[in-house]
């Protein structure tokens, strides 16, 4: 039989014997880490609990997070950790060794059932061999989340749970088989991009939306108008995010993640994350999330982001107020999205038309001459090496550099343009690029040309 595949989050069906026997009696359940409340229930609440197994009644789905080798708790023998049910938990766990446990006021005291035909209090030892059976084989609903999530992270999603709300879309979808969520989880990438957006995103939580629509507009790249991919209503979208929809088989959300895109994808996310911080440093700058979506398209396009200062003006130049106003208004996210980008592209344009030192400003090289540039470069393939450092690099990861600096009255020309890697393209500065490679690699291939 082929082996199941682990997924970020399983939700299984065991019986109340198997949870007490796996959980509690091996001691692998940790029930108090640090963001649970102490046990709060009366006497009565965990009385009632067995009452309602008893009567086979349903009782809420158990929430557990399954521990790495890198927690505390780990070391200590304990292999899950409780993030919901932890009174349930402690009642069931009191009724079935017969151990008294502490009530709401301390005080120590049995768990009983009271059984309805002569309203006589038993404890397990009390119980008849059917009786047992009756809640030895009562199911329950366990949701194991095996997805790599923060010590905050759990605090958020466990104080959700005890306000009586939802868990949110973005922690539902992170514990999803939706590829963005293992995506997220296999690169840690909510934890480093979050911090960043707290505080500069208006709706923070809508992080994984961002990440989805980042890792729409790069699977679309190479389209001519890679925006088209996300030419949807918001409702649509909720749905797909929520799960209630496949996203691989939806046209207004098509996202085909794998494993393979990570190395490539990952690096885009640094440097957007890097470009964000900037922005953050001393401003008070707020924007909408469709605003970060497209620098990453951006700097996916071009190899880097544009100055800081536009950008800052950019997120000010429409309100997260008026997207969702036009939004509402019917308005589809694709033409408020070339809305936007049209407001970035105008504002580079009209700075590099407008030099105050009496140079020529440079212009952001479109990405049909890089892709021009590579081709003549490597034809038929994504690999290549640096022609200065012969460092390796790719088609995702080259940096397009002039030979003649633009600074020196070089052009953005497709024959003064060749793909290098990042560091030989900063580094050589305003100087001629053939000048730089003499100094610094007297044998790069350049200079064979």
């Amino acid at each position: 039989m082929a082996r199941r595949l682990e997924t970020p989050s399983r939700i299984v069906t065991k019986s109340l014997s198997t949870v007490y026997t796996e959980y509690m009696e091996s001691g692998k359940l940790d029930l108090s880490p640090p963001y649970q409340r102490a046990p709060c229930w009366t006497h009565d609440q965990n009385c009632g609990l067995i009452d309602s197994i008893m009567n086979n009644w349903p009782i809420p789905m158990f929430t557990i997070y399954k521990l790495s080798m890198a927690d505390p708790s780990f070391a200590l023998g304990a292999r899950f950790e409780c993030v919901d049910g932890q009174n349930r938990l402690r009642a069931i766990a009191a009724f079935r060794s017969g151990t008294p446990i502490p009530n709401k006021k301390g005080v120590d005291e049995y768990v009983y059932w009271t059984r309805p035909t002569d309203m006589k209090e038993l404890k397990w030892t009390d119980l008849s061999d059917e009786e047992r059976s009756w809640f030895n084989d009562y199911d329950v609903a366990v949701n194991i989340i095996q997805a790599s999530m923060t010590m905050e992270s759990r605090k958020a999603m466990f104080t959700s749970l005890q306000d009586g709300t939802r868990i949110s879309a973005s922690e539902n979808l992170k514990n999803s088989m939706h590829p963005v969520s293992q995506f997220t989880s296999r690169t840690g990438l909510r934890d480093f991009l979050e911090p960043v957006l707290n505080g500069l995103m208006t709706a923070s939580t809508q992080w994984i939306d961002v990440i989805a629509d980042c890792a729409s507009l790069w699977l679309h790249r190479d389209d001519a108008d890679p925006l088209a991919s996300l030419n949807r209503k918001q409702n649509e979208l909720r749905r797909v995010l929520g799960c209630k929809k496949n996203a691989s088989r939806n046209p207004v959300y098509k996202i085909e993640l794998e494993a393979a895109h990570d190395a490539t994808l990952f690096p885009l996310f640094e440097s957007l994350v890097a470009s964000l911080t900037e922005v953050k440093r001393g401003s008070t700058v707020r924007c909408h999330k469709f605003y970060v979506s497209l620098l990453f398209l951006y700097i996916t396009l071009y190899g880097e982001a544009p100055p800081t200062e536009i950008i800052r003006e950019w997120f000010a130049s429409m309100t997260s107020a008026k997207i969702v106003a036009e939004g509402k208004a019917g308005k589809r996210d694709y033409d408020i999205y070339k809305i936007l980008w049209n407001t970035l592209m105008h504002r580079l344009v009209d700075i590099g038309a407008s030099g105050t030192d009496g140079k020529p400003k440079r212009h952001t090289v479109p990405k049909q001459k890089r892709n021009e540039v590579w081709t003549r470069e490597f034809p038929g393939s994504t690999d290549g090496v640096c022609p200065c450092c012969e460092a390796p690099i790719t088609v995702f990861n080259m940096e397009v550099a002039h030979i003649q600096a633009v600074a020196d009255g070089g052009t953005n020309d497709a024959t003064n343009l060749i793909p290098t890697c990042g560091p030989c393209n900063r580094s050589c500065g305003s100087e001629h690029l053939v000048s730089w490679c003499e100094r610094e690699y007297p044998t790069a291939p350049l200079l064979r040309r």
